[in-house]
């Protein structure tokens, strides 16, 4: 079967794929809608048909000027989401910021959202691209935003060490791009071996049950680690070009 590969700036069609623009044999990310909660919603449809992968951040000014923090367990800002609807729990008023792709969360059946188009539309494996408007069922369709890694800051590690269970440390990542973008972390490795390879963040209402925090201002990515765990904690991240505010 043939290929379709695109090489990153400097770079060849032979590189490991984790270092492609793009490798038709790997779904992309596309994202189907972006939404701004002012705080007051409770409910946002997003009628696929199937339970989409979403993701989300939210402003928090009491950790100004990296004001814009994940949305995860234990946030302010809860989400649940079902085949048709989006439900919201915030009572705290903040706003967020929601990325609602078309990537299933699993391989579920559903109607799904028969509106993708573009002129360049690669179909995942035994699909044939004229035949099908869902855009679960691509690879790639140039109609839909993808989630973009930056490819000059692109992605790195740091390290946060605590020096006993009240200890503070941190650390910042610069981007200097202008705004807040988008980004992914996990924990590579922590001293106990409990949560690595967890993506952040697992907990951010309380310093008391939050290993790792992490927030974003528009020209730096910052890391902090309170009452842990002594020892070190490797934490992995993703810039993307993706604009959260």
């Amino acid at each position: 079967m043939s290929k379709f590969l695109i090489a990153d700036n400097g770079g060849s069609i032979n590189d490991d794929f984790k270092d492609l623009v793009l490798d038709s044999d790997l779904p992309v990310v596309m994202i189907l809608d972006e939404v701004t909660l002012d705080g007051t919603e409770t409910q946002y449809s997003h009628n696929l048909g199937y339970i989409p992968t979403i993701f989300g951040y939210y402003k928090d000014t009491t950790f100004s000027p990296y004001s814009w923090l994940p949305l995860g367990r234990g946030a302010p800002v809860q989400i649940t989401f079902d085949t048709t609807k989006v439900y919201i729990h915030n009572p705290g008023n903040y706003e967020a910021q929601l990325f609602i792709t078309s990537n299933a969360a699993d391989n579920q059946t559903g109607s799904g959202k028969n509106t993708a188009s573009g002129k360049i539309k690669i179909a995942k494996s035994g699909l044939s691209v004229p035949n099908i408007t869902d855009a679960r069922q691509f690879v790639f369709c140039s109609s839909l935003d993808t989630l973009k890694k930056d490819l000059t800051l692109s992605s790195g590690t740091v390290t946060l060490t605590s020096a006993d269970f009240t200890y503070t440390d941190e650390a910042t990542v610069d981007h200097n791009l202008g705004y807040y973008p988008v980004v992914r972390a996990k924990i590579v490795s922590d001293p106990s071996g409990t949560w690595n390879g967890v993506e952040l963040p697992i907990n951010v209402q309380s310093f008391d049950y939050a290993p790792v925090l992490f927030g974003v201002s528009t020209t730096k990515v910052w890391f902090f680690i309170f009452n842990v765990q002594p020892g070190d904690w490797v934490i992995s991240y993703s810039i993307y070009r993706n604009k959260l505010a």
